[in-house]
């Protein structure tokens, strides 16, 4: 799977992937992901957000909104904390 996560470069077999690999990914597998979040499209990158956040991989994602735009960076942020909250609570 990880390998077929690192060959995805496409906005269509990006999403095809995230549908295949369903709501529970594994923590190998959330961690290839994490590459998908300066995604252009908005369904790819808030899917991978809120695998990151299930897996609370705080670290990878601060590292990986680094390289974004300033104002989508600070849009992600509030939602990684928003989607960690409601996470912590459950």
């Amino acid at each position: 799977m990880i390998a077929r996560i690192a060959g995805a470069t496409d906005r269509a077999a990006r999403k095809a992937l995230l549908k295949e690999i369903g709501n529970r990914p594994d923590l190998e597998t959330a961690r290839a992901l994490a590459g998908w979040l300066g995604d252009p499209s908005p369904r790819v990158s808030s899917r991978v957000l809120a695998i990151l956040a299930h897996h609370r991989l705080d670290d990878l994602f601060a590292a990986r909104v680094e390289g974004i735009d300033r104002a989508r960076a600070e849009h992600l942020r509030g939602s990684y904390r928003r989607l960690r909250e409601a996470r912590d609570r459950t």
